[in-house]
């Protein structure tokens, strides 16, 4: 009575089987090709990462806190398809104040972006290390990170620690920190550039920090003399 039934029934399961079969490859070949786009933006990154600080990779990865391999792997290795972890990305990005890779437009140099400098607390662990010599003599130094490219024709990178000496009296060609009052904000940006009297100029390959800067003690207030900058860890 259901000869005629019976045996349709497993070419029905395997007709089911296969279509479901080929729903997860295709997940799986979305996914991997996801990873590799992931893979691709990373690589790119990193290589942007070095053009901006001017360190090779494994002077990125020692001031991170990183191991060299963390870096290296995914830039040297083209059969390495891994991607960089959360971990590695935040502690690149806290080290030097530039956009993440999912941040950043690939094809385009990284900026810096925010302040042109961040002062560093006293007992910062880095501005501790990288100035107990200075302020031995100079009390009254802080220190900064460099965040902006303004003087990076002259070898000033985003993530360097600027020793500056407040109030020093500045000279011609003196690197100095200033405060630039821009219109309608309430506090001034720390900025750094190179004083030719009467004005500050940027030493920079980027076009944006062209224009000159009028020293009127109004707008723009010369802050202290930079006489010192490292590089590197601590």
């Amino acid at each position: 009575m259901f000869s005629g039934v019976s045996p349709s029934l497993p070419l029905h399961i395997a007709v089911c089987n296969v279509a479901d079969r080929g729903r997860k490859l295709s997940k799986i070949s979305a996914k991997s090709d996801a990873k590799r786009e992931l893979n691709a933006l990373h690589r790119a990154w990193l290589l942007a990462l070095v053009k901006a600080t001017g360190r090779k990779l494994s002077r990125l990865a020692a001031d991170a806190g990183l191991s060299e391999s963390a870096l290296t792997r995914i830039v040297n290795d083209e059969n390495y398809t891994g991607v960089l972890s959360p971990l590695t990305i935040n502690r690149l990005v806290a080290k030097f104040p530039l956009p993440g890779p999912d941040a950043w437009t690939p094809g385009t140099p990284l900026l810096g972006t925010g302040a042109e400098a961040v002062r560093l607390a006293d007992d910062d662990a880095e501005a501790a290390g990288c100035c107990s010599g200075l302020r031995s003599r100079i009390p009254a130094i802080e220190i900064w990170r460099m965040q902006g490219r303004a003087l990076d024709a002259i070898g000033y990178m985003p993530g360097d620690l600027l020793a500056v000496y407040p109030g020093a009296a500045p000279a011609a060609g003196d690197v100095v920190m200033a405060h630039l009052f821009a219109h309608g904000a309430d506090e001034p940006e720390a900025i750094l550039r190179v004083l030719e009297p009467p004005y500050l100029v940027a030493a920079s390959f980027d076009t944006a920090f062209r224009k000159p800067l009028l020293v009127d003690n109004d707008r723009v207030i010369v802050r202290g003399v930079v006489v010192a900058s490292m590089r590197g860890a601590f």
